[in-house]
């Protein structure tokens, strides 16, 4: 018997419980719109002029937001989150270790998010850096209730959080005139067309091809899961990169709040940065939560308890430190966009075969790690591109030539009460 609980964390969403596009649309661009994320735009400020800068994020977004499209429209038509993909393609025990993927990477970046929003408290109050830690830790059991309670709260309070960060941040960015400046690089050929491509892919690829069917899964049509990608990721991330590299010209910091915070508004900084960071980290908690009761067969309630204590240990190591942080982005952006393609061609190979169709494990394995290969060697834009289209291409192949008509049971259908 299938358990299911109030955010179906256990079988796809039905058509009963679908929901309408406007609160979908809001949590995702709550989620990609986050202030570091705005630091890829304050790292790129000066390597083109502004106006060109500003083609290059939009051409590097409508690529992106394709990819948004496709994983929306798969957790749409499909009604699954990313964890019941999952099992379709490892449909034995090792589903588990995959399923700990999403919640590793996405707990690390709740605690980094908790950090910084312990530090801004901090500033934004002069309160002694010494309470630091406890401001952590209070950011990191508040940021979960959201998450806790599910996506009709989720989709509350992005709908709250979304108008004030757009008008404060907007506000904050481009009160100012933006001042006169030598671009410090130019592009010249592919090798930097490559780099600047690679970093306005890799601030959103996860989300696009992995978190996004978490949410998506409650559109009522394929077309609208897929709209609600592109038009998230394309809005969004595009927002992000141009006032952060705005806000770099302008400041030196790529954080609107700071600009807030430096002409005497430090309680609209506060309100912006509490609005940005919240519907982002519960966001993270969100899509953790359901992996997590996958790979430990727990209700996903109980999961965000366990993991909002993970992420207090965590901040107890000060996750927020920029070596720390650069070198999760290469880790995510190396390894996500493969196991995003195995899951999503695995649900075209369903849909090309009967419901008995079964897949062995070793296939999923053998596409994430080559097209995880593929984004080490080739780099950059490339790279995450290559590695997704080599995974998703080599996954339909293998799986359509070893693949089984025999029903085999999975691994999970009798997840624990």
């Amino acid at each position: 018997m299938v358990r299911m609980d109030n955010d179906f964390a256990y079988e796809p969403v039905p058509e009963t419980a679908r929901q309408g596009p406007l609160g979908i649309l809001a949590v995702w661009i709550g989620f990609v719109v986050v202030i570091g994320a705005m630091a890829t735009g304050g790292a790129v400020s000066r390597e083109l002029p502004f106006n060109q800068l500003v083609v290059l994020i939009l051409a590097g977004n409508l690529i992106l937001g394709s990819f948004a499209a496709l994983g929306g429209y798969v957790g749409a038509k499909s009604g699954k989150s990313f964890s019941l993909l999952i099992l379709d393609a490892f449909p034995d025990f090792t589903a588990r270790i995959v399923n700990l993927y999403v919640p590793v990477v996405l707990i690390f970046w709740y605690s980094v998010i908790s950090d910084l929003m312990g530090g801004y408290l901090i500033n934004g109050f002069n309160i002694n850096p010494d309470f630091r830690l406890i401001f952590s830790l209070f950011a990191a059991i508040v940021f979960c209730i959201s998450a806790y309670f599910g996506m009709r709260v989720l989709s509350i309070v992005s709908l709250i959080s979304i108008p004030l960060i757009a008008i404060l941040a907007t506000w904050a960015v481009f009160s100012s005139e933006l001042p006169s400046y030598e671009p410090s690089s130019s592009i010249k050929d592919f090798g930097d067309l490559n780099k600047i491509l690679g970093l306005i892919f890799a601030t959103w690829i996860m989300g696009a091809v992995v978190n996004l069917q978490d949410l998506t899964r409650f559109c009522r049509t394929a077309t609208i899961g897929a709209s609600v990608g592109f038009i998230g990721v394309v809005l969004g991330n595009s927002f992000n990169l141009i006032l952060g590299a705005r806000a770099a010209l302008i400041t030196g910091e790529f954080d609107p709040s700071q600009i807030l915070a430096g002409i005497g508004m430090s309680v609209l900084a506060l309100v912006l940065v509490v609005a940005n960071l919240w519907t982002t980290s519960d966001n993270n908690m969100y899509s953790a939560s359901l992996g997590f009761s996958r790979a430990v067969d727990a209700r996903r309630q109980h999961a965000v308890i366990v993991l909002a204590a993970i992420a207090c240990v965590l901040i107890l190591f000060e996750p927020a430190q920029m070596g720390t942080i650069v070198n999760a982005i290469i880790i995510m952006g190396s390894t996500a966009p493969a196991i995003g393609a195995v899951a999503i061609s695995r649900y075209f190979v369903g849909v090309a075969k009967e419901d008995s169709f079964r897949t062995p494990s070793w296939i999923g394995w053998m596409c994430w790690l080559v097209g995880s290969a593929c984004a080490v060697w080739l780099t950059g834009a490339l790279g995450i591109v290559s590695a997704f289209v080599v995974a998703f291409v080599l996954y339909r192949l293998l799986a359509m030539r070893f693949g089984s008509e025999r029903a085999m049971a999975h691994a999970f259908d009798r997840p624990a009460v």
